[in-house]
């Protein structure tokens, strides 16, 4: 092109050179036409610089890639910005730090074991107005590493690829591994219950991988089996159907965990399981079996879920049934216990639980009213049912985290318990970025314990209900950061608040969270 150029350009001067410099052809030519050739000629001489100047830049080493800390800072922002994950062959590190403020009116001390660390959800020993800097606003902060990674291709039902899954969660606030057993541990021997720091049951005990360990195969026409320690069927059903999703912070359904675990929070996760998912066009089905002897060297503890769900258009439904054989709940142990020396023991009871389930949501994205469009609700029910265990639980029983017992009580439900919870909320999302959420959960106990219906109640097995109502705004600062700011009311009644230090408390939060 270069070469082409300088050759109009010589065409060009010598035409205008012949026409204006020969006399006989001087006056033949106009004015006007000296002018166009002379625009001619400043045209292709413009582009014969242009070229120039390309093929100069074209030559030029290429410059070092920058190293500067705005270089550093540019990709981070672009990293925060985007729904990449950090995948490699098929293995993905993924994560969630969520720290934030709190305040309760009628809170319970600070425990950096604790899953929650403060009680958001009203609890007995909730006294005065407590501020902390806390975790888990809106989900529990954690590290990971999942798998999905072709083993088998072109088989006849299609690709075949090996999964896992490896979870920890952690308290961002302390640095430590989430484990209730020891916020219990914690406070053991405390006469006091106004002095107690938060402190209940979990099924996050302190284990290394307390969140998810499981390994298996997956196949998009079979479905996916895993083996290992996994989250329920049913916990993953409540976190779907939850209004205010994993929010600790906001949902009492998931900062107490018992109705995860149908009736008892330990049993959240079932170690030593087997768990299945397929999908068929709209209709969906999980299932998990937990082995026997996985706790009680006895057996007699298996545990299965099976649920059916189904898909159509902006509707979901689920329907699940539950059986837990030998559930454990675990409570701190009494002043007389410690004084003989028992200060890393737990109190415990042993239930077989029965649970059945409906829920179901509505996104309303494909309506034709568009002022409906943001919006997304839900709706709850799940019935717990509380016996004693048919396969007494053995003090040599394995616990969760590798703690000891010092008493179990196999004989607390002769009255059956019947715990129902029923929860509805909506989500709507204003702009694509801030997102309010609404939702009210009622609980409702019935009477049951160790003693006759006809025998007076004053205690905590008394029928009782609770209610709690939440608010909550967040807005996506980036792809992988959000801010959020909202608050929880809760109220118990009758024997659900038998021995409260208040009946009620209003828990404010805000705080950021990092997903990656």
């Amino acid at each position: 092109m270069r070469n082409l150029s300088k050759a109009k350009l010589f065409l060009a001067v010598s035409a205008l050179a012949i026409m204006v410099g020969s006399p006989a052809h001087a006056a033949a030519v106009s004015a006007d036409t000296v002018k166009a050739m002379q625009d001619q000629i400043n045209s292709l001489q413009q582009q014969l610089q242009q070229v120039q100047a390309a093929q100069a830049t074209q030559a030029a080493p290429a410059a070092p890639a920058a190293t500067s800390s705005s270089g550093i800072v540019d990709k981070a922002a672009s990293f925060m910005d985007s729904d990449a994950p950090l995948t490699w062959n098929g293995v993905t590190l993924y994560g969630t730090v969520d720290v934030g403020v709190s305040n309760q009116t009628h809170g319970s001390g600070y425990n950096a074991n604790f899953n929650t660390a403060v009680g958001e959800m009203l609890q007995k020993n909730g006294a005065g107005s407590k501020w902390n800097v806390t975790p888990g606003g809106m989900e529990q902060s954690k590290i990971g590493l999942k798998g999905d990674v072709p083993v088998y291709k072109d088989s006849p039902v299609g690709d075949v690829n090996a999964v896992f899954k490896l979870e920890a969660g952690f308290n961002p606030v302390s640095g430590v591994l989430t484990n209730a057993q020891e916020s219990q541990i914690n406070n053991n021997g405390n006469a006091s219950l106004a002095r107690t720091s938060t402190n209940a049951d979990s099924s996050r005990a302190g284990q290394v991988f307390e969140g998810a360990a499981f390994g298996g195969l997956s196949n998009k026409t079979l479905g996916t089996l895993t083996f290992g320690r996994h989250t329920t069927v049913l916990a993953d059903d409540i976190t779907t159907y939850d209004p205010q999703g994993a929010s600790y912070a906001f949902s009492p359904i998931e900062w107490s965990g018992a109705i995860q675990g149908g009736g008892d929070t330990e049993e959240a996760r079932y170690d030593d399981s087997m768990k299945y998912n397929v999908a068929y066009g709209p209709v969906r089905f999980a299932g998990i079996y937990q082995f026997a002897g996985n706790t009680n060297p006895y057996g007699g503890d298996d545990a299965y879920q099976g649920d059916v769900g189904f898909d159509y258009a902006g509707l979901s439904l689920d329907a699940l049934l539950g059986e837990k054989h030998d559930a454990i709940n675990t409570s701190t142990n009494t002043t007389a216990s410690i004084l003989a020396g028992n200060m890393n023991e737990l109190k415990a009871t042993s239930s077989d639980n029965t649970t059945y389930a409906f829920l179901t949501k509505y996104d309303f994205k494909d309506v034709g009213i568009k002022v409906l469009q943001p919006a997304k609700i839900f709706l709850g029910y799940e019935h717990d049912h509380l016996s004693n265990a048919d396969t007494p639980v053995s003090l040599n029983a394995s616990s969760l985290g590798g703690y000891q017992y010092y008493s179990i009580s196999n004989g607390a439900y002769n009255v059956n318990e019947d715990l129902d919870v029923v929860w509805g909320g909506v989500r709507y999302a204003f702009t694509p970025k801030l997102t309010v959420s609404a939702a009210d959960y009622q609980y409702i106990q019935s009477r049951y314990g160790t003693t006759g219906s006809s025998t007076p109640c004053g205690d905590s097995s008394c029928a009782g209900t609770a209610n709690y109502s939440s608010l909550v705004a967040d807005y996506q600062l980036t792809k992988k950061i959000d801010a959020y700011a909202g608050v929880m009311y809760s109220h118990v009644y009758n024997g659900m608040d038998a021995g409260y230090l208040h009946n009620n408390n209003v828990s404010t939060a805000t705080g950021l969270r990092l997903k990656f």
